[in-house]
């Protein structure tokens, strides 16, 4: 989804474009909170969930499959307006500057060991990781205790 919205979001859009992206995920699980009672008393049991929520992901990954793109480039949607705005959007400087590159294969073994050198055990003792971790894990808690 990252890689979708940054290629296709103008930059002056894309703090709403994520925005909303990450609410939607928020309301997806509200919506099931809501729905899943009523699949359970109404088809016999918390399996059929499974199945509504497995056929709802499968109906959806066919329409995704065939119409989504990852960049403008690859499919004949974009409209002249959203054109002319991806081309003001390339042409600033600051949005060339902030583009983040797809990394290649090759790099592969770079990455690999920029991961074994970072300095985890600085992490382990810095009070903002551990706020970061503990807040995600409260949230995430929040999650799971009301499944």
């Amino acid at each position: 989804v990252q890689k979708i919205l940054s290629a296709w979001v103008p930059i002056n859009r894309k703090s709403l474009a994520v925005a909303f992206v990450v609410s939607g995920l928020q309301m997806g699980t509200v919506c099931a909170y809501l729905i899943s009672p009523i699949v359970m008393e109404s088809f016999g049991g918390w399996r059929d969930l499974f199945y509504l929520y497995g056929t709802a992901g499968l109906l959806t990954l066919g329409p995704w499959f065939m119409f989504a793109k990852d960049s403008p480039d690859q499919g004949d949607v974009v409209n002249k307006k959203m054109e002319m705005e991806m081309k003001m959007d390339s042409n600033n400087e600051y949005a060339s500057q902030t583009s983040i590159p797809v990394p290649s294969s090759s790099k592969l073994d770079e990455a690999l060991a920029n991961f074994k050198d970072a300095p985890w055990s600085e992490f382990a003792q810095s009070p903002a990781v551990w706020a970061m971790a503990l807040s995600h894990a409260a949230n995430s808690w929040g999650h799971y205790i009301s499944l």
